[in-house]
């Protein structure tokens, strides 16, 4: 008997040591907002506000189709949200390279899709944002453009934030659970 108690406490100690080996991961938000050419331009809009709080050291990612197009105005200035470069692929046709604009202390693309945290610097963000951030606060997003009274169309903007070290079990962790729990399981019905 006194081997089998010996045993079952054994198991259990693998099965809790495998469990305190898989840190509690916090949920990541995932979130899709809609910006607009001209609602949302640096000139003459307003940044859209997306509701998501970030704290510094957490990873954003932002994601816009690179077919999602919108535009600065008439004739060749429609573009997807790296801004008009001259090679934003069809449908986002026809674009031209407008060369870069500069306002608040940044210079990015006319026609770039931006982002800002609180009443920060802006930071590019294109089709695709991969990044640690160091700010905490709100994120905006926002169109660039000297001029919002001639824009037009939208884009879809997915925003995902997460933990920077958002812990996933490794194998050698999830084997040491399953060893724990076999040798439990094993030991109570013998």
């Amino acid at each position: 008997m006194k081997l089998r108690l010996t045993s079952t406490a054994v198991g259990l100690a693998l099965c809790a040591a495998g469990m305190a080996a898989v840190p509690a991961a916090a949920s990541p938000i995932l979130v899709m907002r809609e910006v607009f050419a001209a609602a949302n331009s640096t000139s003459g809009g307003t940044a859209l506000d997306t509701g998501v709080e970030i704290a510094a050291g957490e990873r954003l990612q932002v994601w816009v189709d690179p077919l999602d197009c919108w535009s600065a105005g008439a004739a060749n200035r429609i573009s997807n949200a790296n801004g008009l470069d001259g090679n934003s692929p069809a449908p986002c046709q026809p674009t031209g390279n407008f060369g870069f604009w500069s306002q608040d202390g940044e210079s990015f693309r006319f026609g770039a899709l931006v982002g800002r945290i609180d009443a920060g610097d802006w930071f590019l963000l294109g089709t695709s944002f991969d990044q640690i951030m160091s700010d905490s606060g709100r994120l905006f997003l926002a169109y660039w453009d000297s001029n919002a009274s001639d824009n037009f169309g939208s884009v879809a903007a997915s925003i995902e934030v997460r933990a920077a070290n958002a812990a996933v079990p490794v194998p050698g962790t999830l084997a040491l659970i399953a060893l724990g729990a076999y040798a439990l399981r094993r030991r109570l019905l013998a």
